[in-house]
């Protein structure tokens, strides 16, 4: 345990995940950290402070939608709004609802209907991204829309 008052400062972040091991020695299966690159965990611990103790913290990891598929959607929405006459904010919460669906809060004794959000606080993960827009495809291909791709479009490929 570091002294009450001990200040941290962070030396670096290493990606990587639990595997599963057998020890020989004690007969039982234990969890072993495993860099995804051993070379850079090599490289960056030979720079940390020997015999001293340091704390260390790990996180989940889930890469979220970035900006560009966020874009992308609301320009296929745009495709679409144009065929069908809605409004790009009204076909983005029926994409969401349709994709992810809703759920139901109390809030302050009344029910109300809410769906996930895309918002920068919302952190949807990238995946989740990715199926709302193979549905916007899916959409515009079942409409006859013609839409450029994303590389057409200029959006890098995520």
């Amino acid at each position: 345990m570091a002294k009450e008052g001990a200040k941290r400062t962070e030396l670096f972040t290493i990606l990587g995940e639990f595997k599963e091991v057998h020890n020989k020695e004690t007969g039982y299966n234990e969890a072993r950290f495993v860099p995804k690159s051993t070379k850079h965990f090599r490289t960056m611990s030979y720079g940390a402070p020997k015999n001293k103790l340091i704390a260390a913290t790990f996180y989940n990891t889930v890469s979220s939608r970035s900006r560009n598929q966020v874009a992308y959607h609301f320009v296929l929405l745009g495709y679409i709004a144009k065929y069908t006459g809605y409004t790009v904010d009204e076909l983005h919460d029926a994409t969401m609802r349709i994709v992810f669906g809703t759920k139901v809060i109390k809030l302050n004794g009344e029910e109300i209907t809410v769906r996930k959000s895309l918002s920068t606080t919302a952190n949807l993960p990238k995946y989740e991204a990715v199926e709302l827009i193979e549905y916007d495809l899916e959409l515009c291909k079942q409409l006859e829309i013609k839409v450029p791709t994303k590389e057409e479009l200029g959006y890098v490929s995520d």
